[in-house]
């Protein structure tokens, strides 16, 4: 027996990297995007950040004379340096400001108060999820989704019924119809070029009188312009083009209208405020802003092509095109989901930014004092939250087997997870999925819910904080299979 335990030869090793994986997870890249998405708000904008390590140069918490003094030795301490610059017509002002953050000591854990805490992995949605009725889609500062509602429409010889949907984006909430953010943005015709459905002019909007021609479909909007589609063109998405025109137009609406960009975006602002005289301008408002929620973290996230990421817009054109294939994927399944470490004990920040967003988006009147207050937070803000995390693990052990196993823990509750820490949480995502095999540890799960929590194997691959290279979901051209990603039935192979 000693002699082949001596000569045995395991192929299954430990996989450091994964091991040490925090050590890769960069704190100031998480802090600079959740302040750029800042400036989605007029008037706000993100300098730079800088980290300082150099724990001699960082002064005590509060003031000596309130009786309030924490010595420096009692917390391992990095400082995080913010600048913003805030202006209002003809007021400027750069602010900086400092936060207080956790060091990493020795890859593992940080010393806060002269305790220990294990920051463990959480487990979330790779950006985009699915829910019961409609695709999702998580920015730093606020979530969207698409939704979609059935619909038919007639043409205008053989009175025939078509299938198509009403798209609506879920956005500052308001649910409209999603043409209108493109409509204001690029037209009408310039929507249609951009979906790319106007090769060989066979997508057109005409007058209602003209002549019609042979091979093709004709769908009346009023009594003064039709939509001409070649009938090779037909397809729901094609439908769905002419049930939200129709949707968004009146009666009086001519061609000229739907091509001028002003008359869209006044449409748009008038869907926020009833101020006739101030839609315009409230509109061109909610264009920047729309445009401005797709921060630089979820766009680096988002394992697409980068046409299909470019912007806001391109991001919903893949999802209305796409909204079949990604209403149908498996939540469970592991290559829809990422790791994250840095991010949730941001998370405080984060909620922080977004309440004061939202807060300045549904004022009438927006101060300089008001913007101001949007970047004043406290040294001690994100420390005073990290305690209370709930995926910190306090632990007073010095056993080296528990430092190793607590760098394999995982867990899907904490902010931004099922349930916001696991209350309300389907069947489903209590279980275990097939994905699993080899990369949890299934005799370390909980019996009531093993898949809400538990210990990664040690022999886990991970490219980076994702559980495998594939893309995020599925790449997919409007009635085109491609192999081996949809089977003949056109359903998800995963």
């Amino acid at each position: 027996m000693r002699k082949f335990i001596k000569n045995y030869n395991n192929p299954e090793k430990f996989n450091e990297d994964f091991i040490y994986i925090k050590r890769n997870d960069d704190v100031l890249d998480y802090i600079k995007h959740i302040c750029k998405a800042l400036e989605v708000l007029d008037g706000i904008k993100f300098l730079g950040a800088s980290l300082n390590s150099d724990e001699s140069e960082i002064k005590p918490r509060g003031r000596e004379s309130s009786g309030y003094w924490v010595d420096i030795d009692e917390s391992r301490l990095d400082v995080i340096y913010l600048t913003f610059e805030v202006s209002k017509k003809d007021k400027k002002e750069v602010i900086k400001k400092k936060l207080l953050f956790p060091k990493l000591i020795n890859d593992f854990y940080f010393i806060i108060g002269n305790n220990r805490y294990y920051p463990i992995h959480q487990i979330i949605d790779a950006a985009t999820y699915v829910t019961k009725d409609a695709v999702k889609l998580k920015t730093l500062l606020m979530p969207s989704s698409v939704k979609r509602k059935e619909t038919v429409v007639k043409d205008m010889d053989e009175e025939k019924e078509y299938e198509g949907f009403i798209f609506k984006i879920n956005l500052f909430s308001k649910k409209i119809n999603a043409f209108q953010y493109f409509f204001a943005d690029k037209g009408i015709q310039g929507t249609i070029d951009y979906f790319g459905l106007t090769e060989n002019d066979r997508f057109n909007i005409i007058d209602v009188e003209a002549p019609h021609k042979d091979d093709y479909k004709y769908f009346k909007i009023n009594n003064k312009i039709k939509i001409e589609i070649h009938e090779d063109l037909i397809s729901k998405l094609t439908i769905s083009f002419v049930a939200m025109i129709i949707e968004l137009t009146n009666i009086r609406n001519g061609a000229e209208d739907l091509q001028d960009l002003e008359y869209w975006t006044k449409k748009l602002g008038a869907r926020f405020t009833k101020n006739n005289t101030a839609q315009l301008d409230k509109g061109k408002g909610i264009l920047i802003s729309f445009r401005r929620v797709l921060d630089g973290s979820t766009k680096n996230l988002l394992r697409l092509p980068k046409e299909d990421k470019e912007d806001m817009y391109s991001i919903m054109r893949w999802i209305i095109k796409n909204y079949d294939i990604l209403s149908k994927r498996d939540n469970m399944h592991l290559s829809n989901k990422r790791l994250r470490v840095y991010e949730y004990l941001l998370y405080p920040l984060l909620r922080y930014f977004s309440t004061k967003t939202y807060w300045i988006m549904n004022r009438k009147i927006v101060k300089f004092s008001n913007l101001k207050s949007v970047v004043n937070i406290s040294p001690g803000y994100i420390l005073s939250n990290t305690i209370n995390n709930e995926l910190l693990r306090y632990s007073n052990t010095v056993n080296a087997i528990d430092l190793f196993s607590s760098a394999l823990r995982f867990s899907k509750r904490g902010k931004q997870s099922y349930g916001e820490g696991g209350r309300n949480v389907a069947t489903k995502y209590r279980g275990i999925h097939p994905t699993y095999i080899g990369k949890i540890g299934l005799n370390a799960s909980s019996n009531s819910d093993p898949g809400m929590s538990g210990t990664f194997t040690p022999f886990l691959e991970t490219e980076g904080f994702f559980f495998d290279d594939k893309a995020e979901t599925p790449t997919f051209t409007h009635n085109k299979l491609k192999e081996g990603v949809l089977n003949s039935d056109g359903e998800p192979i995963y």
